[in-house]
């Protein structure tokens, strides 16, 4: 499907922000053509959630939290996303599953699981016998996947490649002026960098927050972050196949990051497993200072090697931590403020925020150069000042 965009003349955006939001906002903003980008981050592309994100996808689980519409046309785009920018994204087709799996030591006590019939549905390096009963959730071709950060950084190398600037600094103020009747803002780095532009994106996930509080713009509801915890892990064994089936588990007995354990296979044989998430808090100052907590990362550690089994040999090849942008009423938030004309924040989307990105970075293009969105009405993501 194409798309198309107008073109205004003289029209200059810097994207404060390279996780998929913002990578997702310049990828068709530069494929408007015409338009004078500028993407910027503390970090780099992907060095928050977006980059350590399990990266699942379903096109109807949003349909009860009042932007179903908005999340379907994001699935689509995702797939749209893969053929454009020419696979290597991690991208395919999934099928969900629902488990119940007890720890080991009840495997022991009760010997084993009854035959349920879930040998013939669940992934065969589980541990069958530790499976209570399990079934197939969502609908065929209505689940996928893709690896975020593979994402993330080809959306901005593409961007990049159409005349994009990437620059990597702190953000420490955004100033907005007023001349003629026109406003533009600039962007103040760190080290003294200034960048100019005539419109704003917040794309900063959980810290989008400071960012808005620097502009005293407070609004009716706040945004901050919850902590997640994952692992990545490779089985390392001569086992046939990692299947495309995720597996959202309820471990019975398990606590804290334990409760719900999420299991993704990768295309390139990672399996990807992350727990539950913390109560909603303030990010760190830096991402890059997160640490994930011993605690949480030795619980998942032990839950993949015991639900795995014995001669599938897993070893952690990596553990990671994030935090998750959410707001106070619970939807994402993605529009103009209502104080600073040609400011935008798009921010709050929880764990759907892959799934949402897409949509997110076209609606903002088409909100900056049309003036509104051909998808979706906006209004329930608008931006409310408070009085």
């Amino acid at each position: 499907m194409s798309m198309s965009l107008t073109k205004p003349e003289n029209l200059s955006v810097v994207i404060c922000g390279c996780g998929i939001v913002g990578a997702s906002a310049g990828y068709y903003l530069t494929k408007a053509g015409g338009i004078t980008v500028t993407m910027v981050d503390r970090v780099g592309p992907a060095a928050a959630a977006s980059g350590k994100a399990g990266g699942f996808l379903a096109r109807t689980w949003c349909d009860k939290s009042g932007y179903g519409e908005f999340a379907r046309k994001s699935f689509a785009l995702h797939e749209e996303l893969n053929t454009e920018l020419g696979g290597g994204i991690g991208y395919r087709k999934v099928r969900a599953y629902s488990a119940v799996i007890r720890r080991a030591a009840q495997k022991r006590a009760r010997g084993g699981a009854r035959s349920n019939g879930t040998r013939r549905v669940l992934p065969g390096w589980l541990d069958q016998d530790l499976v209570v009963r399990a079934s197939k959730i969502g609908q065929d071709r209505g689940t996928a996947q893709v690896h975020p950060e593979l994402l993330t950084r080809k959306l901005i190398e593409v961007s990049q490649e159409r005349g994009a600037r990437l620059e990597i600094g702190e953000i420490v103020d955004i100033v907005p002026s007023e001349l003629d009747g026109t406003t533009s803002y600039r962007v103040q780095l760190a080290d003294g960098r200034q960048l100019e532009a005539t419109y704003v994106i917040l794309a900063l996930g959980p810290w989008t927050q400071r960012a808005l509080d620097w502009i005293s713009a407070p609004l009716t509801c706040r945004i901050s972050g919850v902590k997640v915890h994952s692992i990545l892990f490779r089985l390392t064994s001569s086992f046939p196949e990692v299947v495309p089936q995720v597996v959202f588990a309820q471990y019975l007995g398990g606590t804290g990051p334990l409760r719900e354990p999420e299991i993704y296979p990768r295309p390139d044989g990672t399996i990807y497993c992350c727990g539950d998430l913390d109560s909603p808090s303030d990010p760190p100052e830096d991402p890059a200072t997160i640490e994930p907590n011993p605690v949480a990362v030795e619980a998942l550690t032990q839950f993949v090697i015991s639900s795995t089994l014995r001669h599938t040999f897993p070893v952690v090849v990596k553990t990671q931590a994030c935090y998750l942008p959410v707001t106070s009423h619970g939807l994402p938030l993605i529009g103009e403020l209502p104080s600073h004309r040609n400011l935008f924040v798009a921010s709050g989307h929880t764990c759907w925020g892959i799934l949402n990105g897409p949509a997110t970075g076209l609606a903002l293009a088409e909100l900056i150069t049309k003036g509104s969105c051909s998808f979706h009405n906006m209004q329930c993501f608008r931006p409310t000042q408070s009085r």
